[in-house]
């Protein structure tokens, strides 16, 4: 199987000549499969074959997350997430940016792909990632969100993670040189090419020694974006990490207990300064609720997060050879499919209009992650105004 010549999705001058000179890997992510779960913690936890998280389910408004396996087979586990992250690092290897959504191809080995992940090789690995593959391949995830306001009272989104993966059997039996081509699905690919991803430092990733570390990082560093801002501090009820990480716990005393020696990993590895939990009043509730408040290390001790626009040009846009009327309607057409505000059309045309695509699609994307956390229509559609019109004057646009 002829493997085709890599391009780094972030940088492609720093592959210039066929090699690769990274010091920095990266993983594509879709954004929301890192903010809500689709694998379990421990393949420990019995034979669970589906995974449901009511993240609203008041009134008439709500967002309902189910994930389901093929017939008799387990929900992933913490092998199949680091092979998924693996993949991301592959696809971010060997896409180019301008190709995602056109191209969802992946080309690797058995050998390669467990030495991304940082384990020991041998055949029994080489069967377990093998497994993982086609787990991956079979798992399939319903999301259903459901408004109070508008025309349309809901949709029901079904996907999966990949759609075809193929072993390319060696005649000698050696199986860290089994080729595996991977084909991620195509509502993913198209996800990610819509700029809804984010790239993970799979550098330190990996060297986190256990599955709640690793998936409390990738929670937590998605989480902590607002657009192009990065917040120094995050906290959330430790029932709501529960759920959406998820652990098996209860009590409060036994979901902390499982979450202190990732707080541990995460503040010795330098991404967190502090990680600490205290008791909380809310207004309605006579007894306090548990919270898990998160302090990040130093800004300027991180890396640098790579969004979608860093390789686009943002410069002023070329207004007599703007795009096209399908373009603008469509555009419009999914930004009140998020803000539901019809009043506001021919303001969001302009947007289309004028703004660069890359832009406008990472604005979206930011005021889209305020209402999956739970914003308001109102705080959704000002926060949206308010940076459209500040980005637009940055590159001398006036809305």
């Amino acid at each position: 199987m002829k493997r085709p010549t890599k391009g780094n999705g972030v940088d492609p001058a720093k592959n210039a000549g066929g090699t690769e000179a990274r010091s920095e890997r990266h993983a594509v992510v879709q954004r929301t499969l890192e903010r809500y779960p689709w694998a379990k913690l421990s393949p420990e936890s019995g034979d669970q074959f589906e995974l449901r998280l009511l993240l609203d389910a008041a009134g008439e408004e709500g967002r309902r997350w189910f994930v389901r396996t093929a017939d008799g087979d387990r929900l992933p586990g913490p092998l199949d997430v680091d092979v998924y992250i693996a993949l991301g690092q592959l696809y971010n290897d060997q896409i180019r940016l301008e190709k995602r959504g056109q191209e969802r191809t992946v080309y690797t080995s058995l050998g390669e792909l467990v030495s991304l992940m940082g384990r020991s090789r041998g055949g029994m690995t080489y069967q377990l990632v093998s497994q993982a593959l086609l787990r991956l391949a079979a798992v399939r995830i319903t999301a259903v969100q459901t408004w109070k306001e508008g025309d349309t009272r809901g949709t029901i989104e079904d996907f999966s993670l990949l759609s075809n993966v193929k072993f390319g059997l060696r005649r000698d039996g050696d199986e860290s040189k089994t080729a595996v081509r991977i084909r991620f699905s195509e509502e993913l690919a198209q996800s990610i090419a819509e700029g809804q991803f984010r790239l993970l430092d799979v550098g330190r990733y990996f060297a986190l020694e256990t599955p709640t570390a690793k998936r409390l990082f990738r929670y937590l560093d998605v989480r902590r974006w607002r657009g192009h801002e990065r917040l120094s501090e995050l906290a959330f009820p430790i029932r709501q990490l529960a759920d959406e990480l998820p652990i098996d716990r209860t009590s409060p005393s036994h979901i902390k207990r499982t979450l202190e020696p990732a707080h541990e990993q995460l503040v010795a590895s330098g991404y967190l300064a502090a990680a600490q939990f205290e008791e909380r009043y809310q207004q309605g509730k006579k007894r306090p609720t548990w919270w898990a408040t998160y302090r990040f290390a130093d800004a300027s001790a991180l890396p640098v997060e790579p969004r979608q626009d860093r390789a686009s040009d943002l410069s002023k846009p070329d207004i007599g050879n703007g795009p096209g009327p399908d373009y603008i309607r469509d555009t419009v057409g999914d930004i009140l499919e998020v803000l539901r505000d019809e009043h506001s059309i021919a303001f969001y045309a302009k947007c289309a209009k004028l703004l660069p695509e890359a832009m406008l699609r990472n604005i979206l994307g930011g005021v889209k992650q305020m209402r999956d956390e739970g914003a308001t229509l109102e705080l959704a559609r000002k926060t949206f105004t308010a940076t459209a019109k500040k980005r637009a004057q940055a590159i001398g646009i006036t809305l």
